[in-house]
């Protein structure tokens, strides 16, 4: 990593982290991008090609990454908010490594994620031939971008006489 480019991974409070499997090179198991958001455009800052996708080799990575900054910087990464998919490890590596940052699950992998859940648990062709169930599954969809208030609002749009509406806390 340059100078420039731990300069920039240094000063950026928010990052965003994507692995991806069908394009790695052998005998490589994923290649993972660290992405930084610096002066309104997301830049590439950091990228390795892993042989295995463990807690581990996660941290392995994070730790480089955080001791390169400090090294050639003099201060340490801390970035306020990671936005990430939903790989287990990756997670918890991240909690481990960057306590006291927001960690968030990217909408898009959410939503391929629900879309996959959907399909193997048998609801596919049920969500293409009733529509109530397709406005569920976009309703479940769109929540995740909402806060606790616009979420009980949203509940409280919903016709459902047979039901309470949540008091708000």
């Amino acid at each position: 990593m340059g100078v420039i480019v731990i300069a920039n991974l240094r000063d950026c409070t928010v990052l965003y982290m994507d692995g991806t499997f069908k394009s790695c090179p052998r005998p490589y198991t994923q290649f993972l991008t660290i992405y930084g958001l610096f002066h309104g455009r997301c830049l590439s800052l950091v990228m390795a090609l892993m042989t295995e996708r463990t807690i581990a080799a996660y941290r392995q990575i994070f730790k480089h990454a955080r001791t390169k900054v400090r090294r050639l910087t003099g201060h340490r990464l801390r970035p306020r908010r990671i936005v990430m998919d939903f790989k287990v490890g990756l997670i918890t590596a991240t909690e481990t490594e960057f306590r006291g940052a927001t960690i968030s699950g990217c909408y898009f992998h959410f939503c391929q994620s629900l879309r996959r859940r959907t399909q193997h648990v048998g609801l596919a062709a049920a969500c293409r031939e009733d529509r109530s169930l397709k406005k569920f599954l976009r309703l479940i969809m769109a929540i995740s971008g909402t806060g606790q208030a616009q979420f009980l609002e949203l509940v409280r749009l919903q016709p459902a006489p047979d039901r309470p509406l949540p008091s708000p806390a």
